[in-house]
């Protein structure tokens, strides 16, 4: 049985594998094991929110390409 912080990093590390984001898969995967050893604070369920609300805002990393320009209206 383990905590629920592991089951949220097992999930995001799960998450980020099944979209082929391999550093994230990593990252998750050595924070997650840096909070089994004490090393590190237990974060994944406040990492998961704010993953969760980063995907439904549609913040995916891309800048956004204003639609009109100045260049354009000339």
């Amino acid at each position: 049985m383990s905590c629920k912080n592991c089951k949220e990093r097992r999930k995001l590390a799960r998450d980020a594998l099944l979209r082929s984001a391999v550093g994230e898969t990593i990252m998750h995967v050595a924070k997650g094991a840096a909070e089994m050893t004490g090393v590190k604070k237990k974060t994944a369920m406040a990492e998961r929110k704010k993953a969760v609300a980063k995907r439904r805002s549609g913040a995916s990393g891309e800048k956004a390409v204003p639609a009109n320009t100045e260049q354009e209206q000339d």
